[in-house]
């Protein structure tokens, strides 16, 4: 719209010619509505190309295949030809009533009322534009920065230079020599067999009583299990906060010994972790005392608060065999792990994963989000600009003579340029006084979705609004250049 009403002055004595003649208003009208539709339809032509060319890539992005069904193509494309015809209408309606509104005279002799920069549904398309452009920035940012957050929080155990391999029923049935060959080699530090491992999710959950008051009672809240041997607290370096880690100098833990973590402490109502120990618990028909309480840590992603959870060694449910390397001789060391895994499995592949791709994983939702809206905010801020761009356009068009006059009574350069630019921060400034309370509210909502969230800092709005002028200016000082130091002699001769 902007840039139709802006290109449409240099239209104007043709369509004064038009009118003497005989044209009729609604002729005019259909003229530029049908320049307009002609311009969408030239716009569709290149947009389908475009989505076909990109939608392998865009199908790997998201890791999905697009198929469509005959109903589905057919009311795909009555909506693309539907939104043909809205974007025609919306874009061609408005210039083509402005065009066709003026009066034959006053276009032929030049005496069109040249307002200055009055409220108009131009500056409303303007402030629309990039109230949407804050609002994505601020997104992208408030994004990034969560997503950050959750790459590097401290989860409460030492992610690194762990791998995870599945295990079969020969691994399982040797497991304490496949983990005594593994340790003679230096670069490893300790290895672990588990039902679950962090990254994963925590569906296991069976009946439990725990001594709480001075009696066993039925729990009235979930608590999840994981399964372990005497090294998964070493393995990935968790922290027992008090009483004691599993331990082969007391022969019982095998049968009778649990640790909690502080959350099942809490869930309890315990007094302190101290007094957790020695409570009596029965858990998936096992009868023992609690050991040891270990550091609340996250085991699923940070979008989930941390449940209680309780450990105990059972071998029949070893599935997941996790190893700690050094990280020195990375790769000599992976291959020392493969020889050992195929001397007891040589018919199961050797499939490995490091922890902290596996926790890198957890937030491929975030990451493609973030990167969606950083292009779109990009579309956006494009689109902004273009219509910022057609009504600066309109604007010095429609103030040449002005300043000219400016210009001749010894206006400089840079006073013209920022007349001309001031007008057009004030809407940039009232669509971030929109966008401000918009994008707290989207966004804040966002965040309720995380248990652990950052928090929405003052300064994500300031460099948003920093962003959007600059761009804007850049945009508008583009025009108000071009105007300010043109010749005042082309300006003025009309007159």
């Amino acid at each position: 719209m902007n840039l139709t009403t802006a290109l449409a002055l240099s239209r104007l004595k043709e369509v004064g010619v038009r009118k003497v003649i005989g044209a009729e208003r609604r002729q005019l009208f259909f003229r530029f509505f049908t320049e307009s539709t002609l311009l969408t339809f030239i716009a569709l032509i290149f947009s389908l190309a475009t989505v076909y060319l990109l939608l392998p890539l865009f199908e790997k992005f998201n890791d999905i295949i697009y198929s469509f069904t005959a109903q589905q193509f057919a009311l795909l494309s009555a909506g693309i030809f539907i939104l043909l015809l809205f974007t025609a209408l919306l874009a061609g309606s408005y210039p083509s009533f402005y065009i066709s509104g003026f009066k034959p005279i006053a276009i032929l002799k030049g005496r069109l009322q040249k307002s200055s920069f009055n409220f108009s549904l131009r500056k409303v398309l303007v402030i629309f534009q990039f109230t949407i452009s804050i609002v994505l920035i601020i997104a992208v940012l408030i994004i990034s920065r969560q997503l950050n957050y959750m790459q590097n929080a401290d989860l409460g155990f030492n992610k690194n230079w762990i791998i995870t391999l599945p295990v079969n029923d020969s691994i399982r049935n040797n497991f304490e020599t496949v983990k005594n060959m593994l340790l003679r080699n230096t670069n490893i530090e300790s290895a672990s067999f588990s039902s679950r491992i962090p990254s994963g999710q925590l569906l296991d959950e069976q009946n439990a009583k725990l001594e709480m008051n001075g009696s066993m009672q039925q729990i009235n809240f979930r608590l999840s299990c994981i399964f372990t041997d005497f090294d998964y607290m070493k393995t990935f370096k968790m922290k027992i906060v008090s009483g004691r880690d599993f331990s082969k100098d007391f022969p019982t833990d095998s049968t009778t010994a649990f640790i909690v973590n502080e959350a099942a402490v809490r869930a309890a109502n315990w007094k302190s972790d101290e007094d957790a120990i020695n409570k009596s618990i029965e858990y998936g028909g096992r009868k023992g005392r609690i050991t040891g309480v270990v550091k609340d840590f996250n085991f699923e992603s940070l979008e989930k608060p941390i449940l209680p959870i309780v450990f105990y060694i059972a071998p029949f449910a070893r599935r997941i065999f996790s190893i700690r390397l050094t990280g020195n001789n990375l790769q000599s060391t992976i291959n020392y792990v493969k020889n050992v895994w195929q001397q007891f499995a040589p018919n199961m592949d050797f499939s490995y994963s490091f922890l902290d791709e596996r926790l890198y994983d957890l937030y491929k939702t975030e990451r493609r989000l973030n990167s969606i809206y950083l292009l779109f905010a990009g579309i956006a801020i494009f689109i902004a600009c273009l219509g910022l761009f057609g009504l600066a356009t309109f604007t010095a068009e429609q103030r040449t003579k002005e300043i000219g006059i400016r210009k001749v009574l010894g206006a400089s350069v840079s006073s013209i340029t920022s007349l001309l630019s001031k007008d057009f921060l004030k809407l940039v400034i009232t669509a971030l006084v929109i966008a401000i309370p918009v994008a707290w509210w989207a966004m804040n909502n966002w965040l309720q979705n995380f248990a652990y969230q950052v928090n929405i800092s003052w300064w994500i709005f300031l460099w948003a609004g920093l962003i959007a002028i600059i761009i804007a200016l850049i945009t508008v000082s583009f025009q108000a250049i071009k105007a300010a130091i043109a010749n005042p002699v082309k300006s003025l001769r009309t007159e």
